[in-house]
């Protein structure tokens, strides 16, 4: 899989890693969308974890949909997988869903 470690995820870890400030305004930006998630973000591993969901950029979305999407268990089976099993990182780090094309 191609690599995830693009500037927006490293300063994800960064702060989920080393502590979030008490106010928004004092985050970098590019990470004002995960403030309000903060008490639920781990890190396992250099993976960044919401809960049990894995924070999934958009550099890595095309291979994670061919990856789920290669199980064959049909379209509506793959959209409640990736639902179930990831939050989807939109290059300007936008959080929000998946909408497969079959």
């Amino acid at each position: 899989m191609a690599s995830a470690d693009g500037p927006a995820f490293q300063k994800l870890r960064s702060i989920v890693h080393h502590g979030w400030p008490k106010n928004r305004s004092n985050l970098d930006r590019c990470l004002y969308p995960f403030y309000d998630m903060r008490d639920e973000l781990t890190i396992l591993e250099e993976l960044i974890f919401k809960g049990q969901q894995l924070f999934v950029p958009a550099s890595l979305r095309k291979e994670l949909i061919v990856v789920i999407h290669a199980s064959h268990i049909g379209i509506d089976a793959c959209i409640r997988r990736v639902w179930d099993k990831a939050v989807l990182v939109q290059n300007d780090n936008r959080v929000e869903g998946v909408h497969l094309e079959v």
